[in-house]
């Protein structure tokens, strides 16, 4: 009897997940449309200087030395999308290319915020 009990809650996380897979992948394209270094200027130009972090469980902030210093000052946020724990192999591809995406878009922030006199995270 416990057993059919889960099995309604298994069913409904499972959908969820789903859900939230199909919204990740098409988060992700469209952060990926974007040149990344455009990109960079383009929200440099508005006051955003925040790094792209990739990653859920275990975020990760491509191009930056010292991640400990990036958390403990904010410095980053999440590219949409972009997990550590990938659904689908079209997930998994998209991924893949994220975090060379974010690492573009990082060194990039990382030379306006310099140009800027901002902290960068690198290790000294």
């Amino acid at each position: 009897m416990r057993t059919l009990c889960l099995l309604p809650a298994f069913l409904a996380a499972a959908t969820l997940a789903r859900a939230d897979c199909a919204a990740d992948i098409i988060a992700l394209r469209q952060a990926l449309a974007f040149e990344p270094v455009a990109l960079a200027k383009q929200n440099a130009g508005k006051g955003d200087l925040l790094f792209f972090e990739v990653g859920r469980l275990e975020r990760t902030v491509p191009g930056v030395e010292d991640q400990k210093c990036v958390r403990a000052e904010r410095l980053s946020t999440p590219l949409p999308g972009a997990t550590d724990t990938p659904c689908s192999k079209d997930q998994q591809a998209l991924n893949e290319r994220a975090y060379a995406y974010a690492q573009q878009y990082n060194e990039t922030i990382a030379r306006l915020r310099t140009e800027r006199g901002l902290p960068i995270c690198a290790s000294r």
